[in-house]
């Protein structure tokens, strides 16, 4: 490729009462040879997803204990035992979305009493779960 020059704009924009924050970011490149201006876009969302949040709020409702460490107006990233990651997803338009998912919730002996929360289905991108030594009844979800 022949020389070329890019720019980068960001804005940043946030909502309260979901617990999260977007940050959108667009590079424009033009290359000198062709003369051509290529824009790329893609938002961040630099918090946990709201079907994360939501998946997260049912587990803590639904305990007889509740879940010391976990504020609902907060990011639930942040929250004891839970750890997330940035995944990519096409959005509107083509253009690449970022979204914090879930992939850890390591709640164990944690005191925790209840019925086994179903709604750890909703976490779609879990790869460890731990709920050992609690005072947990029912089965593991079968999905």
């Amino acid at each position: 490729m022949g020389n070329g020059s890019y720019g980068q704009e960001q804005d940043t924009m946030s909502s309260s009462g979901g617990g999260f924050h977007v940050l959108h970011t667009s590079i424009h490149l033009t290359c000198l040879e062709q003369n051509e201006e290529i824009k790329v876009s893609y938002s961040v969302n630099e918090t946990c997803s709201s079907d994360d949040f939501r998946a997260l709020d049912e587990i803590a409702k639904g305990l007889e204990s509740g879940i010391t460490g976990w504020r609902k107006n907060y990011d639930c990233c942040s929250w004891v035992g839970v750890m997330c990651e940035l995944f990519s997803s096409i959005g509107l338009e083509g253009s690449s979305v970022w979204e914090t998912r879930v992939v850890v919730l390591d709640l164990g002996s944690r005191q925790l009493k209840g019925n086994f929360p179903v709604s750890v289905v909703h976490l779609k991108h879990l790869r460890y779960l731990n709920f050992s030594d609690n005072f947990l009844k029912g089965m593991l979800p079968a999905s």
